[in-house]
């Protein structure tokens, strides 16, 4: 309760006109012990990451970087949703350079060298059809690697006008026992390695990139996938080199066509 006098003091400066003048408080202080007193909390906040600005400074780093890849990825998620609400099955080569923000000849160029998986009509309109999943691999994989879905010298030099000749490929047809040679042909060279094949092994025999034969097992090369590891049967890598799909390829890696200007001429096939 309020003393007697207090509260007389208060009625007669209320009765005066003047306001009763409050009391000013002592700043709180917390402690955490008797013997030790700390400031409040916000200001322990501030305290402690003074002392401590180098750790809070890095997780501050790697916050806001892994809050960048949560919206890139969620952005790009929602790109790949949208193409696929768009295109539910295929789409055409036109779709597909403008889906991909590449030109008519690069998009040519993915699509004769296999790079994109298609159907080839022949035809001169709506030529080729392209599944909206594979296109949709390609942009994911041309993320992780784009130098490998670059043209090869030479390729827009008809495009652009220039003089510089395209580099030549050989396409043979061959028959089903010309094939059947090749496969024997490959067996003799491949000797050394063993029944199944990593992906780098046949990417150094055949000269194409690891993604290129990525790409292949992704297609219709059979293969094992072990705990993600692709693992090629080398009778399927034989079969799969002798294939009309890659003989009649319009760009072969360079060893790739050694391998078969020499069966050729051991042979006396023409192409």
């Amino acid at each position: 309760m309020r003393k007697i006098s207090e509260v007389a003091e208060a009625h007669i400066l209320r009765r005066s006109g003047h306001p009763k003048t409050p009391k000013r408080r002592k700043p709180l202080i917390y402690q955490e012990s008797s013997n030790h007193p700390v400031f409040s909390p916000i200001s322990r906040l501030f305290r402690d990451v003074g002392e401590n600005w180098g750790r809070t400074k890095a997780w501050l780093h790697l916050s806001l970087a892994r809050l960048r890849g949560e919206n890139h990825m969620t952005k790009k998620e929602t790109e790949y949703k949208e193409i696929k609400r768009k295109y539910p099955k295929t789409m055409s080569k036109d779709q597909f350079y403008q889906i991909a923000h590449i030109s008519k000849a690069t998009a040519l160029f993915l699509l004769k060298n296999g790079l994109v998986p298609c159907v080839d009509s022949g035809k001169k309109t709506r030529r080729y059809t392209i599944q909206t999943d594979d296109v949709i691999e390609y942009l994911k994989d041309r993320d992780a690697h784009p130098d490998s879905y670059k043209a090869i010298r030479g390729w827009y030099s008809g495009t652009a006008g220039k003089k510089e000749p395209s580099i030549e490929c050989i396409a043979p047809r061959l028959s089903p026992d010309q094939q059947k040679l090749l496969v024997q042909y490959l067996s003799r060279l491949m000797k050394s390695y063993d029944d199944l094949m990593t992906v780098k092994q046949l990417a150094g025999f055949s000269g194409y990139n690891t993604t290129t034969i990525i790409n292949w097992c992704n297609k219709n090369l059979k293969h094992f996938n072990i705990a993600g590891r692709f693992l090629i049967p080398k009778i399927s890598a034989m079969e799969y080199l002798a294939s009309p799909q890659l003989c009649t390829l319009p760009q072969k890696s360079k060893k790739h066509k050694e391998l078969l200007t020499d069966f050729l001429s051991v042979n006396g096939i023409t192409g």
